[in-house]
Order: C-alpha cells, then sequence, then structure tokens
C-alpha cells in the first residue's frame, strides 16, 4: 500500500485527477469491456504481442515519472530512526535567512502552504529546529540562503502522558529538507498542549515527553532545544541577556537569575562583537535633549571587556575607542546586532548536547 500511494500521490491535485481518471475508466469502460470481449482480447493480446509490451513498458514509465523518490528516501529516512510514516501533509520550498540582513519582520513558522517561505535562523524557535538538524549530522550553513525542498510528514504515533492534571497528547510530524536529491535537513515538529516546537529526530518516547514538561514548567522564555530565549552566550563565561522590554545587559555565566546581578555592562546595548577573548559592546543611551526637553537624542557609548582579565574599557567617543582597539590589536572585531545570528547562535551548536 505504501508503494501504491508513493506512485499515485492522492495528496496532491495531480494525484486526485489521475485516480478520478482511473476510477471512471475502470468502472465503465475497463471493466465492461473485459467482461463482454475476454476471448477477443486475449486473442488480440496473442496476435499483437510487440504492441502489447509496447504499451506496458509505456505504462511503467509513466510510474517511474510519477514516483516521487525524494518522498521514497524520506520513508526510508524515517524507519531508521523508529518512526513510521501516516500521510504526508505538505511538500513545499522553504528558505532560510538571517532576519537582521532581511531587515523585516517575518514571524512565519516552517507552516503547510505550497510556495516559498522564508525562515528566519535568528528566531530562537527556527535556530531550534536547525540544532535539531544539526544533531544528525547536517551542517546548518549548506542550506542557508538556498530553496530547500521540505516534506512535511505526519508520524503514526500513540504518545500520551499527564502532568500537573493535563493531559498530553502530542501530534508529532516528520520535517525532511533535500537539497537536490540530498537529504540536509531533518527535524521533528510536535504540537501539544504546550504550544508547538522542534525535536531531534532521534529522540524516542521519554525524549520528547522530558522536553516537553521542560517547556510546561519553564514558560514564556523556554523553548525546546534552544534553551531560554532571553539569554545569547558570549566568549570567556559572559553572557548577553535580553529583558522583556527590550533592553539587554552583559554579565558572568551564573547559577543565580540575571535580574539580580549588577551587570558587567550596562542595559541599552544594540550591537556586539568578539572573538576568543575580548568583548566589544556599542550601549545607545538616550538623554533629553537642552533645547527640548521633549526630544530624545541617542548617546552612543562604547565598552571593551577583556574577559581574561576582567576589565571592562568604557568610551563617550568612537576616536577613544578605536584607539584602544588598535592598542589591544582587536580593531578587526566587527560590531554584530544584537538580534543576529551570528550572535544568537555563538556556542549553541558545536558544544549542544542533545
Amino acid at each position: 500500500m505504501q508503494l501504491l500511494y508513493l506512485i499515485l500521490r492522492p495528496d496532491t491535485l495531480w494525484g486526485i485527477f489521475i485516480l478520478t481518471i482511473l476510477l471512471f475508466l475502470t468502472l465503465f469502460l475497463f471493466l465492461p469491456t473485459a467482461v463482454i470481449h475476454r476471448n477477443k482480447i486475449l486473442e488480440m493480446i496473442a496476435q499483437n504481442k510487440p504492441l502489447v509490451l509496447i504499451l506496458f513498458l509505456f505504462l511503467i514509465m509513466i510510474v517511474i515519472v510519477q514516483i516521487d523518490f525524494k518522498l521514497v528516501t524520506s520513508y526510508n529516512f524515517a524507519k531508521k530512526y523508529g518512526w513510521e510514516i501516516d500521510e504526508v501533509r505538505s511538500v513545499h520550498e522553504v528558505m532560510f535567512k538571517d532576519g537582521i540582513s532581511l531587515n523585516q519582520i517575518n514571524n512565519q513558522s516552517l507552516s503547510n502552504e505550497d510556495q516559498l517561505q522564508v525562515y528566519l535562523i535568528n528566531d530562537p524557535r527556527e535556530m531550534s529546529a536547525i540544532i535539531c538538524s544539526e544533531a544528525l549530522g547536517f551542517a546548518y550553513d549548506q542550506i542557508i540562503d538556498r530553496k530547500i525542498k521540505l516534506y512535511s510528514l505526519a508520524v503514526k504515533h500513540d504518545i500520551k502522558f499527564s502532568h500537573d492534571g493535563i493531559l498530553f497528547t502530542p501530534d508529532i510530524e516528520l520535517k525532511i529538507g533535500f537539497l537536490d536529491d540530498k537529504i540536509v535537513f531533518g527535524t521533528l515538529f510536535i504540537l501539544s498542549q504546550t504550544g508547538s516546537g522542534y525535536y531531534p529526530v532521534n529522540f524516542n518516547e521519554d525524549s520528547i515527553k522530558e522536553e516537553i514538561l521542560k517547556v510546561y514548567d519553564n514558560r514564556p522564555y523556554y523553548v525546546s532545544i534552544y534553551g531560554d530565549v532571553r539569554i545569547s552566550f558570549l566568549p570567556g563565561g559572559y553572557q548577553l541577556f535580553h529583558y522583556p522590554y527590550n533592553t539587554s545587559v552583559i554579565f558572568p555565566q551564573v547559577e543565580i537569575s540575571p535580574e539580580t546581578l549588577d551587570p558587567i555592562i550596562p542595559a541599552e546595548i544594540v550591537k556586539v562583537g568578539f572573538d576568543n577573548r575580548y568583548i566589544i559592546a556599542l550601549q545607545n543611551e538616550y538623554t533629553t535633549g537642552e533645547k527640548n526637553k521633549f526630544l530624545d537624542i541617542p548617546l552612543d557609548k562604547y565598552y571593551i571587556l577583556d574577559t581574561e582579565n576582567e576589565t571592562v574599557y568604557s568610551y563617550d567617543t568612537l576616536e577613544n575607542f578605536e584607539n584602544q582597539r588598535r592598542q589591544l590589536k582587536i580593531d578587526n572585531i566587527e560590531f554584530q546586532d544584537i538580534n543576529s545570528f551570528s550572535v544568537m547562535s555563538y556556542d549553541r551548536f558545536a558544544n549542544k548536547e542533545l
């Protein structure tokens, strides 16, 4: 039945059309003709074997052309990790981009529309999907800015569990991305009572249950696999913490709540840059103008954090900041938007344990 499904594809308009034609011809032509003229048909086949063979080969070619071999590969991929496919929910093209480079807001997720979808890799949810995919050995850099054919496949499952009086019945989709004929992306998309999220394909029932409960217990800032969406990691054991009211500070990585700490670099950070030792930061402060007390004039302040010596340099002018950078020989470090993929993804891939 799976092979017949892969050939006819009743989930597509083409498949529905083919099935309709076949059903019509079978009921109103093939069956009546075969019953009434069965002797003549057998005699005609015997007399025209070459023609019958050609027609048979032609039908085989049509079947081969109709088979979606990427879908066949997807079924084998799912089987490899112990998942049984129930149905094909959608097939469409996607492209992963850095939202900061797009300079626009895109609130789409990996939805099921038959059109090119652009997803923001610096969004914590989409980055979570990429992290899950990389756990299988798929490098994320090979899919950035490339058109990927994404298959969304419903998974047969029977996962149910209770917690705090709530019955969790997650719906599971396997999302597989192809670049040409090669699988380059794979993740589970699970919708449950805590919302939706992405999980590694090699997860089992216990792993899925554990991650769903993590999301439930740490809402609203926790995203499965990605972790706390308010935090970006920086070199030297420091973190960039995004407060709910859109301010950000840099503080050491500690176990206690960052709200109780005095920041190493105070609020209103808009850009950062770093290498293995130094972190640079641009702070955008707002103060009341002298001529108009209702006019907010932005003032830039620059910081350099030496994570090795735990020293912070601060400057009110770009000139003094650049002079210090040259003295420290770090003038090659570039500023990045705090919401860019390069900042938000730092230390979330290579050292991520799933």
